[in-house]
């Protein structure tokens, strides 16, 4: 009617209300940057609280790390799986204490690009989350490393493994090889001049022998003693 119609076209009715909305907005607006900065603040403390923690965290952690590294290298001491395990769990150990790390500092950075995006950043606040995307990045790209660095040690204990039971097979080998030389009689009578066969073949491997000289330099060893064992059969 004549009444809304006026108030709608009187001035100051109309600076009222703008007021009224205007306030209403703005205490909405600042409600919302309250709620923010309350965020803001939380994640910082948890930050704080996390960082504070892992002062004393990460000394022990690199403590227990270097004894089961140093267990790892001591082949004296352990067997190649024990010694695999000390790697793992090494590596469990590293992994754990930079995923806290990185927590703290995905804290750090998530509470600066909030507070910038707040608006009246400065180029100090803005070098600031870069500086923080920047220590994040470094947190990851040296847990990857580490993860890199222990999987390549597993894999060249593995390959030791390997080369040591190869060995150990091929030395088997070589002595079912020697004894297959030998003749085996109830007596033993030939044990003496068998021991000496073997020093002698053995004594062939110092020699710089092509693997044609070797087997030549066997052969006639063989004869040797083949002609001693046969003076001793003569004798008796």
């Amino acid at each position: 009617g004549v009444v809304g119609l006026n108030r709608a076209l009187n001035p100051a009715v109309i600076l009222t209300e703008a007021l009224v909305n205007g306030t209403k907005d703005l205490i909405t607006e600042l409600s919302k940057e309250a709620k923010i900065a309350g965020q803001i603040a939380d994640q910082r403390a948890e930050a704080d609280k996390l960082d504070r923690k892992l002062i004393v965290d990460r000394a022990e952690a690199n403590r227990k790390r270097a004894e089961l590294l140093e267990k790892a290298v001591d082949k004296e001491k352990f067997t190649t799986q024990e010694r695999i395990e000390f790697l793992k769990e090494a590596g469990k150990l590293e992994d754990e204490i930079t995923k806290q790390e990185i927590e703290a500092a995905q804290l750090r950075l998530n509470a600066k690009i909030a507070e910038n995006k707040l608006g009246d950043s400065t180029k100090e606040d803005l070098q600031e989350e870069q500086q923080l995307k920047a220590d994040l990045i470094n947190l990851e790209t040296a847990r990857l490393m580490k993860q890199r660095e222990i999987t390549g040690q597993i894999i060249a204990f593995n390959s030791e493994a390997v080369a040591a039971d190869e060995a150990i097979a091929n030395a088997k080998a070589v002595q079912d090889f020697k004894d297959s030389l030998r003749i085996k009689d109830k007596e033993n009578k030939f044990a003496e001049i068998e021991a000496e066969k073997e020093a002698r073949i053995l004594a062939l491997e110092d020699l710089k022998l092509s693997e044609t000289e070797k087997q030549q330099m066997i052969l006639d060893v063989e004869q040797a003693f083949k002609e001693k064992k046969k003076l001793i059969e003569e004798e008796e």
